[in-house]
């Protein structure tokens, strides 16, 4: 139904969809290994939409028997997200991932990783603008 709603009442679908993926990103958390970022996605539009960007750029993302909890590879992910965000927020967000990456404990691993993603989805969706923006700020109350 919101799916629904969002086609027919929504502003531009894409800067929709693009605001609701930056808010699953912005809950993310990063594997213990380190190479794939799980999302938890309810929302059909996001999903949907990020499983169509992954496949343009020859990717695919895993999901188990919950299908909200989503498993994309980091390179996928980054892929996506440069062919649709801007240059330097991206760069940010890589920059702090490799840190991320590279903290042996588990732990402080994934939740530096929640710091710099949510970071980057804030500044990703002011640099988007409007309706990017506006989607991001229902879903996470920024």
């Amino acid at each position: 139904m919101r799916y629904d709603a969002a086609l027919k009442f929504g502003g531009r679908v894409e800067d929709e969809a693009k605001g609701r993926l930056l808010a699953a990103l912005s809950k993310a958390s990063l594997e213990p290994d380190g190479k794939k970022v799980n999302l938890i996605i309810e929302d059909t539009l996001a999903k949907n939409w990020l499983q169509g960007q992954l496949k343009t750029n020859q990717h695919i993302f895993d999901y188990s028997f919950n299908t909200e909890i989503v498993k994309v590879s980091v390179d996928g992910l980054f892929q996506v997200l440069d062919s649709v965000f801007d240059e330097d927020e991206l760069n940010e967000f890589k920059d702090g991932y490799k840190i991320a990456s590279d903290e042996a404990d588990s732990e402080k691993r994934k939740e530096l990783f929640k710091g710099i993603a949510k970071k980057f989805a804030e500044g990703a969706a002011k640099a988007a603008g409007g309706g990017v923006m506006t989607a991001l700020k229902a879903k996470i109350g920024i």
